[in-house]
């Protein structure tokens, strides 16, 4: 049997590394024994089934604690002649996993992945990585452009991309049988945690300055601390009527959200392979998003995606094309978008990988 240790600091609803990582296998490989280790102390899991052959430990950030429990992990293993193997995927837990389990002779066993871009990492996150990528035997990262901002001493003949996937399977259960609703206002829709680099400033400009006959809204899907100074500045702005902020939903809610929707924008300064945005081109919506790496890699060069400058005027008449649009022009938008999606970042394909 193979053991798959994975490594996180939290976990949430729209979390990657446990959607699509550890949950997805532990529900496809029924028999492979996955051990997902949670260095925070709050023992708060999504509102999903947690399979049989997924054990949770929860070890805050806890040195001695995590590393009598991997040893444990390890000696079972070693007695029940298994494999096992050790997935770290954020950078602090992955830091204190590593420091705890030093010395022990493991790192050919270690995968790390880089979820986002070296590059711009504050200098305490760059330091954690570096030590993380030194300490791993085979790195992966989500995307070229995330690979391409690795120093190249960091990465030597160990690092390789694997873009990251859609769970279409999922989607698809939770969507069955449910057709889009009509209605005569045209949705926005944005799935971002309210942070500075997701930029929802930048698309609030935008919306104030809307002139359009037709009705539309704007949901704002995701929650932080700093949401108020967001909400507050709809406020001032008279946008309570076309700006609704949802806070954080269970991911099956959000694909619901995104199938009764028109149109998927994304203003982010910066992404790893934004997994939300393929999700909702899966649930066909045309795309709308600012021109950054990640973004121009993921689209293609496709034509039907609309990658546009941070140039509030720009995003303005972008906004009002697709508010003018019919309903079949958007859906054949939307058609080639779950095609692209489907041809390129299907989540069985980065498995396999």
């Amino acid at each position: 049997m193979k053991n798959i240790i994975t490594v996180l600091d939290n976990i949430t609803e729209t979390s990657m590394p446990f959607n699509e990582f550890a949950l997805y296998r532990a529900n496809h490989f029924k028999n492979e024994n996955h051990i997902l280790i949670i260095c925070s102390k709050k023992k708060e899991l999504p509102n999903v089934s947690i399979p049989q052959n997924l054990n949770i430990y929860y070890v805050g950030y806890n040195i001695i604690k995590i590393r009598k429990l991997i040893k444990k992990i390890i000696k079972k293993c070693r007695n029940n002649n298994e494999k096992f193997l050790i997935h770290n995927h954020q950078p602090r837990a992955a830091f204190i996993f590593n420091i705890a389990t030093f010395f022990m002779g493991i790192k050919k066993k270690k995968i790390y992945t880089v979820h986002s871009t070296f590059s711009v990492y504050t200098f305490h996150n760059k330091v954690l990585t570096s030590f993380n990528l030194i300490c791993s035997n085979k790195v992966v990262c989500v995307s070229n452009t995330s690979y391409k901002a690795i120093p190249k001493w960091l990465k030597k003949n160990k690092t390789f991309v694997i873009q990251n996937g859609v769970d279409t399977e999922r989607i698809d259960s939770v969507l069955a049988n449910k057709k889009k609703s009509k209605n005569d206002i045209i949705t926005f829709v944005y799935v971002a945690r309210i942070i500075p680099i997701k930029n929802h400033n930048f698309l609030i400009d935008v919306i104030k300055d809307l002139k359009v006959e037709k009705k539309f809204k704007f949901v704002f899907v995701g929650s932080c601390n700093e949401a108020s100074e967001v909400v507050e500045k709809c406020h001032r702005n008279n946008l309570d009527d076309i700006v609704e902020f949802t806070g954080l939903l269970p991911r099956n809610k959000v694909f619901e959200l995104i199938n009764n929707a028109d149109v998927y924008v994304s203003s982010s300064t910066l992404e790893g392979m934004p997994v939300s945005v393929l999700e909702a081109m899966y649930c066909e919506l045309p795309a709308i998003l600012s021109n950054i790496p990640q973004h121009r890699e993921l689209s293609n060069d496709s034509k039907f995606i609309s990658i546009l400058d941070f140039n509030h005027e720009v995003w303005n008449k972008e906004i009002i094309r697709y508010i003018n649009m019919t309903d079949d022009a958007r859906e054949k938008l939307g058609i080639k978008c779950k095609n692209h999606v489907i041809n390129n970042y299907s989540l069985k394909s980065m498995r396999d990988k």
